[in-house]
Parts: structure tokens; sequence; C-alpha cells
């Protein structure tokens, strides 16, 4: 009986063991277990740590490029500003030439123009008034200024200038063999003058 009772408890004890052996395996096993999460948290806090770092850097880095854009915005602006300010410049250059040409032309039609005026003037002036036989009067049929007087070319005749006093002129024009007639002769024609011309005769303006 007693031999039973010492077989009884070494299976007892040996069931024990067995069950303490399976225990302590399933414990360490655990333990392991615990271990290695314990090791992945420690490296997923690692490894967020850097991609926190790298997101900083990249912020950063975003951050720079939005001042640059902005500086650069600003840049592109005054440029554009000045690019629009150059062609409203080349446009008014441009308007001012062509104003200018314009002015050039309109001056050289002027110039030719008043030059031409100039040339009828003076063929005007040096033209003479001709006057046929008869009576004149300044201030009437002639303008009052100073005239050089003479008979048309192949005339002999008698010419009166007569005022309010007397006789200005009174003296044969022409040529003549006696020598008694002359050829020109040079007054003042005032308003009111009466020229009796008996010959064809030639009234030059004198300046």
């Amino acid at each position: 009986m007693k031999r039973i009772s010492l077989v009884i408890i070494s299976i007892l004890v040996l069931l024990l063991a067995g069950c303490t052996k399976e225990a302590q395996a399933e414990v360490d096993g655990e333990a392991k277990n615990l271990e290695d999460l314990q090791t992945m948290v420690a490296g997923a806090k690692e490894e967020l740590e850097e991609l926190d770092g790298k997101i900083g850097d990249k912020k950063s880095d975003l951050s720079e490029i939005e001042t640059e854009f902005q500086n650069r915005e600003s840049e592109f602006s005054k440029l554009s500003k000045l690019a629009e300010n150059k062609e409203t410049a080349e446009s008014e250059l441009s308007e001012a030439e062509s104003t200018l040409e314009k002015l050039n032309a309109d001056i050289e039609t002027a110039e030719s123009e008043l030059s031409k005026l100039e040339g009828d003037i003076l063929k005007a002036i040096d033209e003479p008034i001709k006057l046929n036989p008869g009576f004149y009067y300044f201030g009437i049929d002639l303008d009052e200024g100073r005239y050089k007087l003479e008979a048309q070319e192949g005339n002999t005749g008698n010419v009166f200038v007569r005022g309010e006093s007397g006789s200005i002129i009174n003296e044969i024009f022409g040529t003549s063999n006696d020598g008694h007639s002359i050829s020109e002769f040079t007054f003042y024609g005032s308003e009111g003058l009466e020229i009796e011309a008996t010959i064809p005769v030639l009234l030059y303006p004198v300046e």
C-alpha cells in the first residue's frame, strides 16, 4: 500500500513538473512576444520621430519656397510693370516720331508755299502797273505808296500828277530828239493824288 502511494505521489510530481514546464514555456513565450512588441513599438516611435523630423524639414523647405515665390512674384510684378511701361513708352515714341515726321512734312510744304508766295510777291513788285492814257487816283485806283513812273516803250508825251496844292509832276516822258523829255520820275503817291497820262505809262512800286 505504501508502495502504491509512492507511485501515485511520483506520478503527481511528474505531472506537476510537466505542467510547470509547460506554463513556464508559455510565460517565456509571452514574455518574448512582449519584448518583440516593445522592440517594434520603440522602432515605430523612432521611425515616427524620424518622419516628424522630415515633415518639419519639408515644412521649413515649403516655407522658404513660399517666401521665395512671394519675392519672385513681387519681382515679376515689377518686371511686368516695367515691360508695360516699356511698351507704352515705345508706343508713345513711335507716335511722337510719326507726329514729328508729319510736322516736318507740313513745315516743308509751308516753306515751299512761303517760298512760292515770296517769289510771287517779288515778281509782283518787279512787275510794273500798266496804265493806259487817262485819269487815275491814289486811294481809289492805286494803292498809296512810293512809285517810279516811266513811259511805256515807244511812247512820248505829257504826264501830270496833281494834288490839292497843285502839280507835283508836269513832265514829258519818253524819248524825244529835242532833249526835253525824261525817262523816269520817282514820287510818293499819297491818297487823293491824281495822275493824268496822255500816253501809256508804267508805275513800279518802290520799297
